[in-house]
Formats: C-alpha cells, structure tokens, sequence
C-alpha cells in the first residue's frame, strides 16, 4: 500500500531537481519562429491542459501505467475477501467483524486511488486516469458481490441492536459507494463517465440510490460534497420532481458531449433495472419518465 501511495502521490519538489535538466529548445527555420515537433495537448474544450515551459518536468503516462500494472491487485483483492491458501472462496464463512473489515480496507484503497485521479488529472494522463477508475470500479464490484453473498447468508444478525447489523453495515457500504462516486465525479471529464455506467447499484439502500440519482443530476455543482453532506433523501425527491430542476438538468444535459451522456443516460438505467427484491417503484418511474 506504500508503494501505491507514492506512485498515486504527487513527486515532491521534482521542479526544482529537474530545472537544470530542461531540454535545449530546438529552432525552426520558418518566418513564424514557431518550434517544431511540439505537440500541444488540450482537454475536450479545445482549451491547452499544460504550460509548455513546464510540461518536459511531467512524468510519461507509459511509464505510470507499467508500474501500476506490476502491482498484485488480483492478489490483494483475493487476500481482503478471504480466499484460503488454496485459493478456495467461502463468503459464507465471513463475520460480521471481518465484513467491516473488507469495507474499512476497501474505503482505504479507494482513497488511495483518488489521490491519483487528483494528481494526474489532465489530458495527458487521460488513459492513466482510466486505469485508475478502473481499479475504483473493481474495488466496489468484488467489495458489492461479496456484501450480496453476506447478507444472503447471515441474516441472523439483521438486530438493529447488534454492533454490526445488517442495517449498520448497510450504511457503511453505501457510504463507501458514495465517497468513491464523489471521487470517480471530480476527474469525470478524463472519461470516467464510463466508470459510472458500471458501478454495482443492485447492492445499495433505496435511499442511497435517492441520493446518488440526485447528485448525478448535480454533477457540476462546485459545493458537491457540501450538498451530498446536507441533502436528505425526502429532499432528492422532491427536487428531482420539481419542473425547475428538470429544466436545469435539461439544459446540463444538452452541454455534454455524446459519449458522456449516453454513459450519464445509461447509468440511469442501470440504477433502474437493479436486482431487487424491495424495487422502489417511485424510483423507477421517476428516472423512466
């Protein structure tokens, strides 16, 4: 976990030990003085995403990804869910402790990743970017799987009165889901859109997916952690049944580009036609109409 720490961390005072290493700048023969052989980066807006006096200092996003694809993710998340030295896989055997367990490291590790999408949020690490939602989407896939194969196998502890019930797990998974959202939301214009159209919505809270369906309508929001702190689910619907707020979400909507509203759309459908045994019929048509 140190290691993916530092390489998710910025580098500290890079600057300064590569400034007598800058590059001589290489001159053209052409009347406009321009350099030639520079490529200019820019974001989805035609806008340039870097200083070309400083981008030679970045690291090479190659680079990133050949070290983040050396670390043993498929033997961490087999160690955190419990598999046995032989490999074998037996949810049914977790406790309620271990289960908080599996969401406390699961929350540690999703933290750590979004310290990288924070760093390396810009063009040119877009594709490294990607990797890092990925492994964020993974972490919530194998962490909701193994809360669906608990909570069918342990509803002795459903007693509100019990440390870890069900019910109090239940709100440490959604609040797990809901930080790692929060987090996919801020780098959402590399891509990670994609991500959202993905992530595991059948395991959470009916009021968690109140909550989410709201946020996602507020995705642009510069007060977004404020408003997810303080708004309640009794409020996201009757905000989301409002004509001035649809209007708003209208106009947002029609701002994105296609990709990332066809992946806004189908999240919204994936949220929809979720597996459940308590479908929120109220949910469902308010996303449908």
């Amino acid at each position: 976990m140190q290691s993916l720490a530092l390489l998710m961390s910025p580098v500290k005072n890079r600057a300064e030990f590569m400034c007598h290493m800058k590059p001589s700048e290489r001159k053209t023969s052409s009347s406009s003085g321009q350099e030639s052989g520079n490529w200019t980066l820019v974001d989805e807006g035609g806008e340039e995403d870097e200083d070309h006096e400083t981008s030679w200092i970045l690291l090479l996003e190659d680079d990133l990804i050949t070290i983040l694809s050396q670390f043993p993710f498929h033997e961490l998340f087999q160690h955190f869910l419990g598999f046995n030295s032989k490999g074998v896989y037996l949810p049914e055997k977790t406790s309620p402790q271990e289960m908080m367990k599996i969401f406390t490291f699961a929350n540690s590790l999703v933290e750590l990743l979004a310290v990288g999408l924070e760093t390396f949020n810009s063009a040119r690490y877009r594709q490294f970017v990607k990797r890092i939602g990925h492994l964020i989407r993974m972490t919530l896939c194998y962490v909701s799987d193994h809360w669906a194969q608990y909570v069918s196998c342990n509803k002795d502890y459903g007693s509100i009165m019990h440390p870890y019930s069900l019910e109090k797990l239940q709100v440490e998974f959604d609040e797990l889901f809901l930080r790692a959202v929060l987090h996919v939301l801020k780098a959402k214009r590399l891509g990670l859109w994609l991500f959202m159209s993905e992530m595991p919505y059948g395991t959470l809270s009916s009021n968690m997916l109140w909550k989410l369906f709201f946020i996602l309508h507020c995705a642009e929001s510069e007060h977004l952690e404020k408003l997810c702190a303080s708004v309640q689910p009794a409020d996201c619907k009757r905000k989301l049944k409002d004509p001035e707020h649809l209007e708003s979400f209208e106009e947002y909507l029609t701002s994105m580009n296609c990709s990332e509203e066809i992946y806004l759309l189908t999240t919204f459908a994936q949220m929809a036609q979720t597996n459940r045994t308590d479908v929120d019929e109220d949910f469902v048509r308010v996303i449908v109409l």
